[in-house]
């Protein structure tokens, strides 16, 4: 029998990982810098490699202006943030190295020029808004948990189906999507971790009424969607027991290609850590053997002669 998602349709519409563009880009037009300790780049005032340009939409608050809102008492706190990105996100010093281990493994590296932090979400993972075009792009770290939806518009079902936890299978899943046109996956290597690379955009227009297709699912968060004409690169890496997905995504009018170099850019200096991931059971620990012309420990029968 096919398990029923947890989330019902009154709920937010399961709510989705990925924002809206208006959402997104309001989330980093609005978000105050985040200070970091710098990581030497060369000389001073030069541009990070792979910076998008010197065109970025992202602003930093004006020195002086008046201080945002403060949240009514009974607001609920934000979620705590497992790094050093702020939970209320912020633009990030181009240069500085951040970490994050929302999703088990420690993942670290460097900001590139014209990047945000979204307001951290257990739904997320961590995301990335990159404010080189006024269209959203937003790159992206979440994991597979092996749940896809049956129904991919979501428009007569809100169930999920099992398929395999690796790369492999997900790709193959959204090969199969009728909404999505893919191309064939490659190998790729990401911080030493093996996995495939597909690049992928969705159909324009889509046959899905709202248009966007539901890709795969999270319980109890909701799952991935992508929406009408967005264009993406998906790597998916077998990071230990895990499968970590690393996607960049663009709504029509965004240039795609130099957003690709600016997240390639980050990826590049991205180190992953899974020592740190509560997930993978510590190794046993191990006694030495005792030498055979060392004494029995107390209480253990001397060897045989």
């Amino acid at each position: 029998m096919t398990p029923t998602h947890p989330f019902s349709r009154e709920r937010a519409a399961r709510r989705a990982w990925r924002l809206v563009p208006a959402a997104v880009l309001a989330v980093a037009l609005a978000a105050p810098a985040v200070a970091a300790s710098p990581v030497p780049t060369g000389a001073p005032g030069s541009p990070m490699p792979g910076a998008s340009s010197d065109i970025c939409f992202l602003r930093a608050p004006v020195p002086g202006a008046s201080p945002s809102a403060s949240p009514e008492p009974s607001a609920s706190p934000l979620p705590v943030r497992k790094g050093t990105i702020p939970a209320a996100g912020g633009i990030l010093e181009p240069g500085a190295m951040y970490s994050d281990y929302s999703l088990g493994p420690t993942l670290a590296f460097t900001a590139g020029d014209c990047w945000a932090a979204t307001p951290v979400d257990a739904g997320y993972g961590l995301a990335l808004v990159w404010g080189g075009s006024p269209a959203a792009a937003v790159l992206t770290f979440t994991e597979f948990e092996g749940l896809v939806f049956e129904d991919p518009c979501q428009a007569t079902s809100d169930k999920v189906i099992s398929i395999d936890r690796t790369p492999e299978a997900l790709a193959t899943d959204l090969m199969a999507n009728p909404s999505l046109i893919t191309g064939q996956p490659t190998d790729v290597q990401v911080a030493g971790f093996s996995g495939l690379r597909l690049e992928l955009a969705t159909q324009q227009p889509m046959q899905c009424e709202p248009p966007m297709t539901w890709t795969w699912a999270s319980t109890p968060y909701g799952g991935f969607v992508l929406e009408d004409g967005e264009q993406a690169t998906f790597e998916l890496l077998q990071v230990g027991e895990r499968t970590l997905v690393i996607s960049w995504e663009a709504y029509p009018g965004a240039d795609f290609e130099r957003f690709s170099a600016a997240a390639e850019q980050i990826i590049s200096t991205l180190t992953i850590d899974i020592s740190t991931d509560p997930g993978i059971p510590s190794p046993a620990p191990t006694r030495a053997p005792i030498p055979s012309d060392s004494p029995a420990p107390s209480g253990s029968p001397a060897p045989a002669a």
